[in-house]
């Protein structure tokens, strides 16, 4: 990541170039950071995009569309990478009215290549790639603004390396055939 505090998006010519960028590539590596808590369904507070090595945090409170995000995930052109998608799939579901079309889940993948079930991101990370993740917002409460840096920090932490991650996890399940 090539800044100390990431830049954020909070209007849709933001969130349209993002788009561009991973339809381009073809691949894309997503996560949310959501409120569940006293609410009915999970409501979106910020957005984590990955394409190649460009890094997004997209920003519904303030004003940035999530539905071309949500149509992304159900492109079946697009593969979607993401980590333990359960929760981030519900919110799609409920809010969006979206199922994913092309999706990869590398702690599922992370299993079948004998890392084991039901891993961590930041222990992934680690066994496959060392990179050492920095969990210190894992709790934060992603509705209240502004951001600090560190918490902007963090959350790019989460989509940064899943592409890489991604390909590390097939390159073994090739090996094992």
């Amino acid at each position: 990541m090539a800044s100390d505090t990431p830049q954020v998006i909070t209007d849709a010519p933001g969130v349209d170039a993002v788009v561009r960028s991973a339809r381009d590539a073809g691949r894309f590596a997503i996560d949310f950071e959501f409120l569940w808590e006293r609410t009915y369904s999970p409501q979106p507070c910020l957005v984590q995009v990955a394409v190649g090595d460009e890094i997004h945090l997209i920003d519904p409170i303030e004003g940035a569309p999530i539905e071309p995000l949500a149509a992304m995930v159900a492109d079946p052109s697009l593969l979607t990478i993401m980590h333990a998608p359960s929760a981030d799939l519900t919110l799609l579901a409920m809010n969006y009215d979206t199922s994913p079309a092309n999706l990869v889940d590398v702690q599922l993948a992370a299993g079948f290549v004998g890392l084991g079930a039901g891993q961590g991101l930041s222990v992934l990370l680690d066994r496959v790639l060392k990179v050492r993740l920095d969990k210190g917002e894992q709790y934060t409460d992603w509705s209240r603004r502004p951001l600090s840096s560190r918490q902007l920090r963090y959350a790019c932490a989460d989509v940064e390396h899943l592409e890489r991650l991604w390909g590390e996890l097939c390159e073994r399940a090739e090996r094992l055939g």
